[in-house]
């Protein structure tokens, strides 16, 4: 193999090498951390209205899943972000573990920017990990 192929060959494992750690550094956008920060600081009432302000999702029963969350598991007591996929330039899906005293939840959000600002497109929760979380993220922890 002539050295020219070599040079080619190691700039091509360099440049999927940083694709891969800019994909792997991926933020989740600012409302899904905000909203969970509100629900820490303010309840669910308080974060599901944040969550949904410009959403087309409108009442989805966010409160109510969280209260029966809250009364199985109580308090929450942090979060830990599983995976951020960055689907498009203008969407993004962010998996979540909510912490509670007793046990995880688990979250899915859809956000999407259709202009200047991040909206909720999508928002799901449940007790039940295989309900949220894709089965290769359950399986092996890849992000």
């Amino acid at each position: 193999m002539n050295a020219l192929m070599k040079i080619a060959q190691l700039a091509l494992l360099l440049l999927i090498c940083s694709l891969g750690s800019v994909l792997a550094d991926v933020k989740p956008p600012g409302i899904v951390i905000d909203g969970l920060d509100t629900y820490y600081n303010y309840g669910s009432k308080a974060a599901s209205d944040f969550w949904l302000k410009d959403s087309a999702l409108g009442n989805i029963g966010l409160e109510d899943k969280f209260a029966v969350i809250e009364q199985k598991f109580g308090r929450m007591l942090g979060f830990e972000i599983m995976s951020v996929v960055p689907v498009s330039a203008s969407l993004v899906r962010v998996y979540i573990l909510m912490k509670y005293e007793k046990g995880p939840a688990f979250l899915v959000f859809d956000c999407y920017k259709p202009n200047a600002n991040w909206i909720i497109s999508r928002l799901d929760c449940d007790t039940k990990a295989e309900l949220i979380i894709p089965q290769r993220l359950l399986l092996d922890g890849r992000k």
